[in-house]
């Protein structure tokens, strides 16, 4: 009976037709799954987000992240050469470190020159918008940043007791 049923001409239909569901069972179960990982990922980064940020959800909501790029890198990349605080004299700190436009107005130059930018972007994201708008050559971006901008010594500098650390630029 079982020889029968292989050798007739239904069997390889029958087979092709239980492979066939098969597959698209075994399809559905895996993207299904996938699915329901990738959102309980999603929920779970949100949750660890607000408990990162300590829950100021307003604050990430309605925050202009990129017009606090220049207070933060001059927070977490310049902190010697930034007081939030104001100085010694009691005056008001600025809101960036002075060091932050002639950095920053380098990497716009390097991404520039790498046609990550054109001119327009650049002119638009640079601090120095009278130099922007131009192509950028390797030997202006090899030489150090000019009117001592930033200090090109990496030793550390006393001034009234305090010594700080110099950041050099390539």
């Amino acid at each position: 009976e079982m020889y029968q049923f292989i050798n007739s001409p239904t069997w390889g239909a029958n087979v092709l037709l239980w492979f066939l569901l098969w597959c698209t069972t075994f399809f559905l179960f895996f993207s299904d799954t996938q699915l329901w990982f990738t959102l309980a990922c999603a929920f779970m980064g949100f949750g660890t987000m607000l408990v990162q940020r300590g829950c100021r959800i307003l604050d990430f909501a309605f925050e202009d992240a990129v017009a606090r790029v220049p207070a933060r890198f001059s927070e977490k990349v310049l902190p010697q050469q930034y007081m939030k605080e104001g100085d010694s004299n009691g005056a008001a700190g600025a809101p960036f470190s002075p060091y932050f436009p002639a950095l920053w107005d380098r990497i716009i130059e390097y991404m520039r020159y790498e046609d990550k930018l054109d001119n327009q972007l650049m002119g638009d994201l640079s601090f120095n918008a009278g130099a922007a708008g131009r192509h950028v050559f390797w030997d202006e971006l090899s030489r150090p940043l000019h009117n001592g901008s930033v200090a090109s010594t990496s030793a550390p500098i006393q001034e009234g007791g305090a010594s700080r650390r110099v950041v050099k630029v390539p």
